[in-house]
């Protein structure tokens, strides 16, 4: 089916618009005409005909950390036009959901990687599921032709098997496991053949790591195992069925929680922002290396997207010392650098004030989503103290 609008523009304030009611591949053509009479135009083609789908990812605790042992209440919501809601012309199956422990220094895209390699298993089956394999094959038992389960373990040493039983797939033939004939399927493109195969090789690995149901707890405890202080990745993914002229579209949503500890430095935004690492050793006293901000007088740290939900204190950790630090005011504030003040603490620099020394600030009225700002303020030119650590304690 095919269609042609065209939209002539005559002046710079019309927006015009175009509602597309079917599916088809539609030539959109925009033309301009000036004062002069002199026109101009341009055109496009679109394909319409599949909604990308909606999915959401809604916890019961905080989304920003985990601690020790705790329990992470989730729920996977997904809606698709074509396809439906889940339960309900979407299944379970169908919905990848992994929660991976990504230690520090690891690759995030090492876990997206592994991520999208489960979600391709998943439209591996929903081929098979939609296509006649299974009148000849079941997943762990022989029928008129072996399981998927024992081809798996027959191949999966084998380098080229997959090109094998993609060709395979599509071309047919007998001999292999019998003289029953397999059926050809020379429609088949490469792309939903391989997804096939691989769904069908990962049926004998053990280290395929188990899709999650869309809805259930996760007891936070790999970074324990491995005594590092990492962060967890909670990945769902969806990938629809396709429309009649658009094929498969994939929506995803990734939450990264971590150790509700925050490194002074890894701040986001800022004015007059000075970071500083100090080598082990350089420093009497100091056995082991460490990172901090300088908070001048008139500067200001941001720390942002930090969930408060169930969160009681911020724990910021400073560093007094009477050479370089003059002591001032630390103020911190949500959302903005006027945003609504959490508390105003008055620093106070001795002679002996030297080392470390942590500060309390309420934020128990404080929930969901925000901007943390942390403000430092002085009639003196010397820095007000120096920030290590904020620590956010339930």
């Amino acid at each position: 089916m095919n269609g042609v609008w065209e939209i002539r523009l005559f002046q710079q304030k019309k927006k015009p618009h175009y509602t597309f009611d079917h599916p088809g591949v539609f030539t959109v053509s925009l033309g301009v005409k000036d004062e002069e009479g002199a026109f101009g135009s341009s055109s496009i083609k679109l394909k319409v005909g599949n909604a990308l789908p909606k999915l959401s990812i809604d916890i019961n605790g905080n989304s920003s950390f985990y601690w020790d042992n705790s329990i992470l209440s989730y729920q996977i919501s997904v809606r698709d036009e074509e396809d439906g809601t889940l339960g309900a012309g979407i299944t379970e199956d169908e919905v990848v959901t992994t929660i991976d422990y990504l230690q520090e220094g690891l690759d995030r895209n090492v876990i997206a990687m592994e991520h999208g390699a489960l979600s391709q298993l998943g439209m591996g089956r929903f081929l098979i599921e939609n296509s006649d394999c299974n009148s000849c094959h079941q997943e762990e038992k022989k029928s008129i032709g072996p399981s998927f389960y024992a081809i798996s373990k027959k191949y999966q040493m084998d380098s080229s098997a997959k090109k094998y039983l993609v060709e395979k797939i599509q071309n047919g033939g007998a001999g292999v496991w019998g003289e029953v004939a397999m059926a050809a399927h020379p429609a088949l493109a490469d792309s939903d053949a391989g997804s096939m195969v691989d769904y069908i090789l990962s049926l004998g690995r053990q280290d395929i790591v188990n899709n999650l149901p869309t809805s259930g707890k996760y007891t936070f405890q790999e970074h324990m195992k491995k005594e590092s202080q990492g962060v967890y990745v909670f990945t769902a993914s969806y990938t629809d069925k396709g429309g009649e002229m658009i094929g498969p579209l994939t929506q995803q949503q990734t939450l990264i929680l971590r150790k509700p500890i925050i490194s002074a430095v890894n701040f986001d935004d800022g004015l007059r922002t000075q970071s500083m690492n100090i080598e082990a050793g350089t420093v009497p006293g100091l056995d082991e290396a460490l990172a901090l901000i300088i908070g001048e007088a008139g500067s200001y740290y941001v720390y942002e997207d930090i969930d408060f939900k169930g969160i009681s204190t911020v724990n910021v950790t400073i560093l007094q010392h009477p050479q370089y630090m003059n002591g001032g005011i630390l103020e911190l504030r949500m959302d903005s650098v006027g945003g609504a003040i959490i508390q105003s603490l008055n620093i106070e620099q001795g002679l002996l004030d030297l080392g470390p020394s942590d500060l309390k600030f309420n934020v128990s009225e404080f929930e969901g989503m925000h901007d943390l700002y942390m403000l430092f303020k002085s009639h003196e030119n010397k820095p007000i103290c120096a920030v290590t650590d904020i620590a956010f304690l339930r």
